[in-house]
Order: C-alpha cells, then structure tokens, then sequence
C-alpha cells in the first residue's frame, strides 16, 4: 500500500472525477456516456460533496453526498444522502471504499446531520458499515383498460396538466408538503433545479377545493419500435384522499387508446390490489433503500410512545455515537441523554432499525445486533411502533 490521502474535492475537479468512476460503475461501456447532460445535472445539484481516496496520487476511490432533509416519525431532520460510491477495479476489495465512507460520515456529523440513506449495490456492504435496509418500493403493473369504469364517473375536482419543468416550483412545493406526512420521505434540502431541468416528465395536479390533493409525474414510453404501443409509465403518486387518487387513476384512463400498459411506482405500504375489481395487476420489489443514524444525541423530538430504557451504543465507524444513552419519552416526544450505564446493548444497526420502524425487535438478537432482556422489548415497542418508511427520492 502507498501514501493514502483522502480529500474532499470541488468544481470542475469533483466534476471530472465523480464522471470517471460514475460513468465504469454504474453504466454499461465502452464507449462512457455522454458527459454533457450529465454534467449540467451535477453542476446544478445544490449541497453536494464529493471526498476522493488518492493512493501515491492517484484517485481510486470515492464517495458523494447531497443535503436532505427527512421526516422520521413525524420531525424533520437533516440527512445526508449517499450516492456515487465506486472503486476502481485495482483496488477493489481492499477496504478503500470503507475508508471514504467514514470521512464522508465525519463530514455528514460536522455538518449537523442526524441520519444517512442510500440505494445499495449490496446490502450487506453497508449493513456492516451500520445501515438498516427499509422495505422495498413497488412496482405495480397493469392494463389501461382495468381503469376504464373510471371513465364513467363524474369525480368532480379539477385536473391540472402541464411538464414538470413548468411546474417545477408547485411540485416542490406539494413534495414538502407532503414529506411532513410521511414517514422516511425525503426532499434535497434546498431546492434542487436539477430534477426540473433533466427530470422530462408530465406532472399532473388534482385540485379539490382551492387545495393540491394529488399529484403524479409520468412518462409515455416507448415509440416506433414498438408500433405505436406505449407504456404509461408514473414515476410519483401522490394522494390525499380517495377523490384524489381515482381521479389521478382515471387520467391514466383516458390514455387507454394510446398506452397498452402501466407501470407505477408506489409506497410499500400501498395495497393497489383493492383499488378496483379485475384490475388483475402484478407488483414486483422495486428499489429497498438503506438508512442508519449519525448522530445519536439529535433523535430527540421525534414522536412516540411513553417509556425510557438505557442501552449502551456501539458504532466503530461513528465514534461519537458510542458509550451509555437513555432514551425516555416526554410529552409523547423523544428526549436522548447520555448516562453512565444501561441496562442493555445494542449496536447502532439496531437502534437504526428501531428508530425507523423497520424490523421485529426480536430479530435483533438473532441477527447479532443486540442483547437485552425481554421487558425491554416490550418497552421499546411501546416507544417505537413499527413503521413502514418510504423515502420515495431516488438520489
């Protein structure tokens, strides 16, 4: 092994060197793809950094962020985002990646987040670096013709139509709208004019009494190729009410002479199977995020139930999350406090999981994560209900 150094990097620097790794890890080649959209989407992404790992100079591994912000048990908090994680295939299995990482969550706790999320290229990759996977989204598919009852209805409302580059500023005003609802969701913490300019989709809008109740991007895909038959492909669903959802249903109704298929993304928690009868549709695992805490002593003012318990946290990959800490409910909100000992162990996959909801507390012994006694738990499930996040932002 050379001279290690790991930097953050900038400008065109970050640019250049965030398209090399990206562009071998994540897309097919030779030939690389094309820079050019590329770079105008990068350039314009708001509270992004980059941190690089140069052996006797030469860059070999790397790490991105982007600023966030995430509603965990109805407080939003500041989360950091990680995306572009790549090694150059001379130095793969090395631990060089690792080591990127941790600077990057060094850096992600001196900016003052509290959480950290990703789309894995391996689940257990980054469960041993403290991740907790959430439930996956779904894709639900279907035939236009299913909706065609809808076509019959009148559903009142009042249906807006335009690009998303248009309405770019409403949808992301509705998105924060709708993170404070959600449990997991995310949005970029400023907002990011990227998505708007790249993003080439259509965004419809259901107003109900002067208030968006709905909304859905999508794409028509396909074309030539295919003689004429397109898919109806929805990117985001969003609904407030039931009127809201069927009458963003039957505007996918009305496209059943030009699509012959439907593909959407929607929450794990959705049960598309009851919306109408012989809808007949298929769903399949789409994306399974990763979440894990950075930093333990911010968890206070998320909702929950009434209880306390001590544990003792271990997390070697953030260090100051390691030692004694209560956890105790006041008013229905989180208060965390560090003590001088516990009555249980954990390590901070665990407390991950516990905080988001996401898996059984029983689990945790036999996964190697924890050790407490069993009125513990009952205590914890009384203070953490399970959850069922969506975080929704593909970053």
């Amino acid at each position: 092994m050379g001279d290690i150094l790991i930097r953050q990097i900038f400008g065109n620097e970050m640019i250049d060197t965030l398209y090399g790794f990206a562009s071998y890890a994540f897309h097919p080649s030779p030939p690389m793809p094309q820079k050019d959209e590329w770079q105008k989407w990068i350039e314009k992404r708001p509270e992004q950094s980059l941190f690089v790992l140069y052996e006797d100079g030469k860059p070999l591994s790397c790490a991105a962020s982007v600023a966030m912000i995430q509603n965990v048990r109805g407080k939003i908090f500041d989360q950091t985002g990680v995306f572009g994680v790549a090694t150059s295939p001379l130095v793969r299995w090395k631990g060089y990646c690792r080591h990127v990482l941790m600077s990057l969550f060094t850096y992600s706790y001196s900016s003052g987040n509290t959480f950290s999320c990703l789309y894995p290229f391996k689940e257990s990759f980054y469960e041993n670096l403290g991740y907790t996977t959430f439930p996956a989204s779904q894709l639900a598919r279907f035939k236009p013709e299913a909706l065609m009852s809808l076509l019959k209805k009148d559903l009142g409302g009042e249906i807006l139509f335009t690009s998303i580059q248009d309405g770019f500023d409403d949808y992301q005003n509705f998105l924060r709208q709708h993170l404070l609802r959600v449990h997991g969701m995310t949005v970029t913490r400023q907002i990011d004019p990227s998505k708007g300019i790249m993003n080439k989709a259509w965004m419809v809008k259901v107003v109900l009494n002067g208030r968006v109740e709905g909304l859905m991007q999508y794409q028509i895909q396909g074309g030539e190729h295919d003689r004429g038959k397109f898919q109806f492909c929805v990117l985001c669903f969003y609904y407030l009410s039931s009127q809201a959802k069927y009458l963003l249903l039957q505007w996918i109704a009305r496209h059943v002479d030009q699509a012959d298929r439907v593909l959407l993304v929607l929450s794990p928690a959705e049960q598309p199977n009851t919306w109408l009868s012989d809808l007949r549709l298929t769903t399949e695992s789409y994306h399974a995020p990763m979440g894990r805490v950075i930093n333990v002593e911010k968890l206070g003012g998320m909702q929950v139930g009434e209880g306390s318990f001590t544990t003792r946290i271990r997390d070697p990959f953030c260090p100051w999350n390691q030692g004694f800490w209560k956890f105790s409910s006041e008013d229905g909100l989180l208060r965390v406090t560090r003590v001088n000992s516990a009555e249980s162990e954990m390590n901070i996959q665990a407390l991950s999981a516990l905080v988001y909801g996401t898996h059984n507390i029983d689990d945790f012994t036999w996964r190697g994560w924890a050790s407490m006694p069993d009125y513990l738990k009952d205590t914890m499930r009384h203070m953490f209900s399970p959850q069922i996040p969506f975080m929704d932002e593909v970053f």
